[in-house]
């Protein structure tokens, strides 16, 4: 897969608190998801399929469409 020039979400280069030009991996967006629950006292249960659910049947429900970009 190619990297793209301006991902959406940026990684971190090390413990620098810089960001890089490669886009976060999609399995670091789950472990980042369910350690935030963690420190927030939440169930893991969510996924980050569970927000993308949760975003479009918010949208389907004020009749509004989801567009990527």
């Amino acid at each position: 897969m190619p990297i793209r020039r301006n991902p959406s979400f940026r990684s971190a280069t090390g413990n620098r608190k810089q960001l890089s030009t490669r886009p976060v991996a999609a399995n670091s967006v789950g472990l980042m998801l369910k350690r935030g629950l963690k420190d927030a006292g939440l169930p893991a249960i969510f996924s980050p399929c569970s927000f993308r659910v949760l975003v479009v049947t918010d949208l389907l429900s004020k009749d509004r469409t989801a567009t990527p970009g």
